[in-house]
């Protein structure tokens, strides 16, 4: 096995383990803001698309999350060619914000507060951006329904 297709596949594990912690008896909160590219643009065919999209909806279901996506028709938005990325905010006031970065160059923990707080300013403008939580839905609902 090659050493990308172990270190996907333990990324994947991961990934997958950490879904469960909102799930628990003391779910996490999160808040996601998704492009629409994420659901019309995943590796493999309809049923990946469809199954994306059912994970999607009954993650919005639960009640520590908030999901928004911004669709295409908004155009050019502030998460344009920038990535994805993570602000870690914890319970503890004495534990400060962090923003993660995973990429093609690594992954990468920001603690700067100066920068921490540009990827705060990002977030709200995607947050401004993005259909409400509830239009969300229904868009998903109406993609599941199409496909």
């Amino acid at each position: 096995m090659s050493l990308d297709i172990e270190r996907t596949r333990d990324r994947v594990a991961v990934r997958m383990q950490r879904q469960q912690i909102l799930t628990g008896p003391s779910p996490l909160s999160l808040w996601a803001v998704i492009d629409e590219a994420a659901i019309r643009r995943p590796a493999g065919g309809p049923e990946v698309i469809h199954g994306q999209l059912e994970r999607l909806a009954e993650a919005a279901r639960m009640p520590s999350v908030t999901l928004q996506l911004i669709p295409f028709s908004i155009g050019a938005h502030p998460g344009v060619g920038r990535g994805p990325f993570t602000i870690l905010q914890f319970p503890d006031e004495t534990d400060r914000d962090a923003a993660y970065v995973d990429n093609f160059a690594g992954e990468l923990y920001i603690e700067e507060a100066a920068e921490v707080e540009r990827f705060h300013g990002a977030f709200r403008h995607l947050v401004g951006a993005a259909l409400s939580p509830a239009a969300t839905m229904t868009f998903i609902a109406e993609e599941l329904a199409s496909t």
